[in-house]
């Protein structure tokens, strides 16, 4: 008892000295694309599989949601978020909720969308194809974090054909 009273009475100072805990993140709050395909690997302590498993659900996703099986990687989101009007060939996504009368937010998001889109593909799924990481739980959960902004940002889009601009 005495051990329970003496934390309440130092939970003030404990905190000053530790400082704060910070938020945790929970994986199942991930976006299902991502942590449906990472959680099997994941209980298995196969971090660096489990990242990748995500990684390519995400890109064949976004190819599903573009009607594009012929883009892969850093092409398919360059060619996804682009902020130029879509063509015949090339359709876009369309980020929800950024309002297009706001040119340069409208543009910057759109650019973001494709540079997230760029890195996850080159600094996260290339990289765990080519070569087996080893990823702590940390690094691949903060790897898994990136993967799901970008499946949120793809799946709430809405795809827009040259017909449609």
């Amino acid at each position: 008892m005495d051990l329970v009273i003496g934390q309440i009475i130092y939970a003030d100072d404990a905190l000053q000295i530790l400082g704060p805990s910070g938020p945790i993140l929970a994986a199942s709050g991930l976006h299902d694309w991502v942590w449906g395909a990472a959680k099997g690997r994941w209980d298995d302590g196969y971090y660096g599989d489990a990242v990748h498993e995500a990684a390519e659900v995400v890109n064949h996703k976004t190819q599903v949601r573009m009607e594009r099986k012929d883009l892969n990687g850093v092409e398919l989101y360059q060619v996804a978020f682009s902020p130029n009007e879509p063509t015949t060939a090339d359709s876009r996504l369309r980020l929800a909720n950024i309002d297009p009368t706001d040119t340069e937010t409208w543009k910057s998001a759109h650019l973001g969308a494709m540079k997230l889109g760029e890195a996850c593909s080159q600094g996260i799924r290339n990289l765990l194809a080519h070569k087996k990481a080893d990823l702590s739980e940390q690094q691949a959960l903060e790897q898994l974090g990136a993967l799901s902004v970008l499946a949120r940002w793809v799946d709430s889009s809405k795809l827009v054909k040259a017909d449609e601009a």
